[in-house]
């Protein structure tokens, strides 16, 4: 038997084992880092839960509890959204929420859309997909608003939009007035 056909299949052995190790560590990795987008939003406490309940059963289809904050660079706020079901079946939803506008400290102007780049500018973290509401039926998530050590000081306002059903095919973003479940609701943080 020739020792060096057998050398070369236990060495082409020994690379498809290690290749198959490192593909499954890095299915592992990407996965884990995707799982873990979900447990960045942070859960809602009781007293945004309740906040939320009373003003969504109140005559508000959509809310957000406690809407201001001031927060350093570097840390992180959550915001609690609360979406009532008021039409007469089971909707499709979905939340877009974008940095709308910016200001200065010391002046009383803001200006449309705020600084920064990709690493410097405000981080806003949600759950983008869309979910069901019975009718009646409320759901209830948090939006999680974060400073960079690198953001610049000042007021931020973030524009939240809840879209029904009808945006299958169209974009629920800013610029979509068709779908809009409720009015575009406000979200105000200081960055000092």
């Amino acid at each position: 038997m020739n020792k060096r056909g057998f050398e070369l299949t236990i060495n082409f052995l020994v690379v498809i084992i290690i290749s198959v190790v490192v593909l499954g560590l890095g299915i592992k990795f990407i996965s884990d880092m995707v799982g873990n987008t979900r447990e960045m939003i942070p859960m809602i406490d009781a007293k945004i839960h309740d906040e939320l309940s009373r003003m969504v059963s109140g005559n508000k289809r959509v809310a957000i509890a406690f809407n201001e904050a001031t927060i350093k660079k570097g840390e992180s706020v959550g915001f609690g959204l609360g979406i009532m079901n008021t039409n007469p079946n089971k909707e499709r939803f979905k939340v877009f929420a974008w940095c709308a506008k910016y200001g200065e400290f010391g002046t009383d102007s803001l200006n449309l859309g705020c600084p920064g780049t990709i690493g410097n500018k405000l981080g806003i973290v949600y759950d983008k997909g869309e979910f069901d509401i019975e009718n009646n039926g409320d759901s209830q998530t948090m939006i999680l608003v974060k400073a960079p050590k690198s953001a610049k000081a000042g007021n931020y306002v973030i524009y939240v939009n809840a879209c029904s059903q009808g945006f299958s095919g169209v974009s629920c973003d800013e610029s979509s007035i068709v779908t809009k479940y409720d009015s575009t609701q406000k979200i105000f943080v200081t960055v000092t």
